[in-house]
């Protein structure tokens, strides 16, 4: 009898079979060294801006000076078109229109349009009186008429008797006012 070898034979190759499930993922990788600084990007816009103004322009008004503007302003840095300001009653209004001109103050002028909002509240409550102060009519008008000092008034009596000190006639005027001349 002969022997056959199984398994040594073969056949044609057979159909792929289906795909399999996916497995799961792997555990992270370590982190790369960094890369190198890119180059720096172009400059960006101004951006708008808002100034305080120490003049209270009306609404719509034309040919403002920019040296009433903080920051100042310069020829090489203008406001613009859709720059706004702050005037100091608390109003904001957009600038419309902005003119280099270096023989104005400041560098050049400026227009603004409406008030878009107002940033100052309601005026508030009136506080209680304060105590009374320690100074008098008589000190205060002593204070005023200094020893050596002519005082003319229409009374024929002594300013000392009214309102203190040491006075002396000391004639009347054109206008036949009494002089006196404050001695202490």
């Amino acid at each position: 009898m002969s022997r056959i070898l199984i398994g040594n034979i073969k056949g044609p190759k057979g159909d792929t079979g289906a795909t399999g499930p996916q497995g799961p993922a792997g555990s992270q990788g370590p982190t790369g060294p960094a890369g190198q600084k890119g180059p720096i990007g172009p400059a960006g816009a101004r951006g708008t801006r808002i100034y305080a103004s120490t003049y209270n322009a009306p609404a719509n008004s034309t040919s403002c000076w920019w040296s009433d503007l903080k920051p100042a302003p310069s020829t090489a840095d203008p406001p613009v078109v859709g720059d706004f300001v702050l005037t100091v009653a608390g109003n904001l209004m957009p600038i419309t229109s902005a003119s280099v001109n270096a023989s104005v103050n400041g560098g050049g002028t400026y227009d603004v349009g409406a008030i878009l909002a107002t940033l100052k509240g309601d005026k508030g409550d009136t506080g209680p009186q304060g105590p009374a102060g320690s100074v008098s009519a008589s000190q205060i008008f002593l204070a005023a008429h200094p020893v050596g000092s002519i005082f003319e008034w229409n009374k024929n009596s002594n300013p000392g008797t009214t309102y203190g000190g040491t006075w002396q006639e000391a004639g009347r005027g054109i206008d036949s006012a009494y002089r006196w001349l404050r001695t202490a």
